[in-house]
This record gives structure tokens, sequence and C-alpha cells, in this order.
């Protein structure tokens, strides 16, 4: 099977003496040559579902030596009918949560912190700091003094990718019920390869589609119509060309989010092994950091973040 070649793959480039991107490792390992066009398709839709849809990142930029690196978490996925904004909502009963204001500087010292936002300021005898992988990479909160020079340098060796999604929503559904996930074999690697299917879950006629990596992060500079077109091209070639437009659509743009900067973080070639355990590190006992990117065992996981979040508080309450 192509997963087998893909794992034989890797298992050879990871005893290599230098780290190369999966990549490089499916070139150096696999006989492309030898594949048919059809097979090449297959290759690629396996490269694209189970490594670059996971991890967000280009198989041209993941790392062959640490992309099996972290834990399983047992449990089946979940999903969440109104929205992932049923996790922060629950768990921000009771506190007093402030909205509304960007937080441009974070000035640290012996005695405590002081965090500046467009409106003000606050002091803090510490603070955790949950800023995406994508927006410490921009620079532009301002760390006065300057965070250490190594976890500067994990910030800006490791990887940070995108997974968009697109939801089109029809009158009426025009596809079975089931299965939940389908596939199509794209002529180029990842454009319009995965969807899901949510009528099994919310009872509405509503079709996801992933991209991510390369594909994913070229779909950011279309307009809305391009990108629906492009889909509802894809959705008539599987479903015939009578198949009627969306009543609606949403669409994401994670890298262009000025608060994510894409959608969480991948281990990157040439990254060190301990890069997520640099960036976790605490700045004087006073600066906290928390997030996917810092979780070694479930990195790219909503539960690695909120462990992550778990963990640097037991920090501070230790203190």
């Amino acid at each position: 099977t192509f997963e087998e070649a893909i794992r034989q793959a890797l298992s050879q480039a990871q005893n290599l003496d230098d780290d190369i991107s999966i990549e490089e490792a499916i070139q150096r390992f696999i006989d492309l040559d030898s594949l048919s066009a059809d097979e090449q398709r297959h290759l690629n839709l396996v490269l694209n579902s189970s490594l670059e849809q996971e991890w967000s990142g280009s198989i041209s930029q993941l790392s062959s030596l640490h992309i099996e690196d972290g834990s399983g978490f047992g449990g089946n996925d979940v999903i969440f009918p109104e929205g992932y904004g049923a996790i922060p909502e629950f768990l921000s009963q009771g506190l007093d949560i402030r909205l509304g204001e960007t937080v441009t500087k974070v000035n640290h010292s012996a005695i405590g912190v002081t965090v500046e936002t467009e409106k003000g300021s606050y002091q803090a005898d510490r603070v955790i700091i949950t800023l995406p992988l994508g927006v410490l990479k921009q620079g532009v909160v301002i760390f006065d003094p300057p965070l250490p020079a190594e976890k500067q340098q994990v910030i800006n060796q490791m990887g940070v990718g995108v997974l968009n999604k697109v939801y089109f929503r029809f009158a009426e559904p025009f596809w079975q019920r089931r299965p939940e996930w389908f596939s199509r074999l794209a002529d180029n690697r990842g454009e319009w390869t995965e969807w899901f299917n949510l009528r099994p879950y919310i009872d509405k006629p509503i079709i996801l589609a992933f991209n991510a990596a390369d594909f994913g992060t070229k779909l950011e500079s279309w307009t809305d119509d391009q990108i629906v077109a492009g889909g509802m091209d894809v959705l008539r070639q599987m479903y015939g060309s009578d198949t009627a437009e969306p009543d609606s659509v949403q669409i994401t743009r994670w890298i262009a989010d000025p608060f994510a900067k894409g959608s969480y973080s991948f281990p990157r070639v040439g990254a060190p092994a301990d890069a997520r355990k640099t960036l976790a590190e605490p700045v004087s006992n006073r600066l906290f950091f928390a997030g996917e990117a810092t979780h070694s065992d479930y990195p790219a996981t909503v539960h690695g973040a909120y462990l992550s979040g778990i963990r640097e508080a037991e920090k501070v309450l230790a203190l």
C-alpha cells in the first residue's frame, strides 16, 4: 500500500545523518518513475490526507526525522454543533475576561509584569503567554527585555502551517447521509481532496472542504467568489453538472488572521527535537508559555493547547 511505502521511506530517512523533508524522502526512497498517473494521484492523496492535513505543513517543509514525535491520545474525535466557542464559554465562567483589547507590549522584570494594550495596561506578578506561534513569529507583540535568544531561535525554526475550511450550505442535500468523510483524487496534491459531511452530526445540508498546506495557502489570495467557484467545480465533477449553487458559504483565511497567522505548528525540517520544550520554558519565573506549539506530546491539537494551559497554571500556582 502507499501508506506502507511512505512509512518505509520515512524509516529509511530517519537513519540518515541529516534531517530531510518528507518530500525529499519520498523522492529518494520511492521509485516515482515506476508509478502510473493514477498511482501518483493515490500517493499524493495519502501524503496530503495523512500528513499535510494532520500537520498543516507542506511535505516540502515537514521533517522526516520528527514527523512521528509526540504521543497518541485516547478517545474519539468530537464535533461541537455550535462551534468551538463552546469550550472557552464554558471555561471562562466566573472569570474577568477583557475582550477587544490587542496586546502590544509585555514588560517584565524581577518585580513583576506589565501588559500593555491599545486601551491601557495591566500589572501582574506573572503572566501566561498563549500567543500562537504564528503571532510570535511576526514579532508584533514586543517583549521588553527581549525573549532569550534560544527561545527566539526556536520560534524562528519551528513551522506554522494552514488548514483552511470552506463550508458549503445548500437548500437540499444531493449527497448521501453517510459516509462522513470522502476524498477526491486530484491531479495536483491537496486541491479540494478532503471533504467532511456534517449531515450525520447536525442534520443540515452542509459539506466542509479542508484545504491544507500549499493549496490552503494559495486559496488565501483568491476572492470568495473564486473559492466558491473552485469548490463547486469539484462538487459538480463528483455529483453532476446540475448540482445547485450553495445558499451560503463560510471561508477561513488563517494566515491572514492577525491573531493567528496560521492554523497550528508542525515539525519543520531542521528544527531541533526539543524545540517545543524550549518554547515552553518560563522566562525568569515571570513569563510562562502555553499553546499547542508548546506541548511536546500533543501538538497541533485542541487537547494539547488545553493541557498546556493546565500545565502552566499549575507552575504559577506552585510559586
